[in-house]
């Protein structure tokens, strides 16, 4: 924030691997707002389990598995992770608890268009631009208007 003279809240976006966070689990791409002096977790990715553990960071496919067999059927391709389908969820008995983001929409879509054999370079531009627009949903729900 320094660096670039931000003052006030920033939503930082870290998309950056996996490590442990203040909670003592498993943290991975987060969303914090914070300020000069401190920050807040205000949304995440819902957590699963890695199938083969540890295996499945370096064997990338073990996870799109996993989450493959707890997919909802209903999930439409290029829905958003974030629709007013299925809307990111706080625990209303923790109102500090962070927005939960299901990414289970998109992997699910990966894999269909996988298997339709939709050409690499659209399901890229599909996968990214799904990733944009869960940042500004997000955004817009922390209610803040800068993102870095």
């Amino acid at each position: 924030m320094a660096e670039n003279q931000l003052e006030g809240n920033v939503l930082g976006v870290s998309w950056d691997g996996t490590g442990y966070g203040l909670d003592d689990t498993i943290w991975g791409g987060e969303f914090l707002l914070t300020d000069e002096t401190s920050f807040e977790r205000v949304a995440t990715f819902k957590q699963f389990r890695l199938p083969g553990g540890e295996r499945a960071i370096k064997e990338p496919r073990r996870t799109a598995l996993g989450e493959f067999r707890i997919l909802n059927c209903e999930s439409r391709i290029g829905q958003s992770a974030i629709s007013s389908k299925s809307p990111p969820k706080a625990d209303s008995d923790n109102p500090q608890s962070p927005i939960i983001i299901d990414w289970s929409p998109t992997i699910h879509s990966i894999l269909e268009d996988t298997r339709t054999q939709t050409p690499p370079a659209v399901i890229s531009a599909k996968f990214h631009n799904t990733l944009t627009e869960i940042i500004i949903k997000t955004a817009r729900m922390a209610d803040e208007e800068r993102v870095k």
